[in-house]
């Protein structure tokens, strides 16, 4: 009955140490909201109904979290009159960060896009899973704010830490 108390828990110190070790891979500075985004200065007034629309715009998003988790959501619009293109996508999964390299496992990636001139073409999937791996680095921007910048080929996305 000892051996048997002692393996369990040998187990349990194990299981504890091995979820320890792997949140040692999530820098501090990298938990929290990152994001990014834009707006069109163009707008368009519909005369029949009297409703005004923005041409467009963006706005991307991570969230880090301290178990090793993240969320990333992203949206496109874009719009001329009275149509609308609508894109929405959706990421969760797992991260680890290990020097500059930060890497993301999918475990959700969602889809949706929508087109009010052309609702023939809307569709929502589920899309591939994958796992990509980039470059990172936290630093200042030129107007001081702290900001997530991730390495692509040709070039870099910054994005700017949320308010607390």
């Amino acid at each position: 009955m000892k051996a048997f108390i002692l393996a369990i828990s040998g187990l349990i110190l194990t299981s504890c140490t091995f979820a320890q070790s792997q949140n040692d891979s999530v820098p501090n500075e990298l938990v929290g909201k990152w994001y990014k985004g834009s707006t069109s200065a163009l707008g368009f007034l519909d005369r029949r109904t009297g409703i005004s629309d923005a041409a467009g715009g963006d706005g991307f998003s991570f969230e880090f979290k301290s178990n090793g988790t993240f969320v990333k959501a992203g949206m496109v619009k874009a719009g001329s009159y009275s149509c609308s293109t609508i894109v929405f996508g959706y990421e969760t999964g797992k991260f680890t960060a290990t020097g500059n390299n930060l890497k993301m496992a999918d475990k959700e990636n969602f889809v949706s896009y929508k087109d009010s001139c052309n609702p023939h073409t809307n569709s929502e999937k589920n899309a591939k899973l994958a796992i990509k791996e980039y470059p990172y680095e936290i630093r200042d921007d030129e107007d001081g704010d702290t900001v997530l910048c991730l390495a692509y080929k040709g070039g870099e996305e910054c994005f700017k830490k949320a308010e607390a």
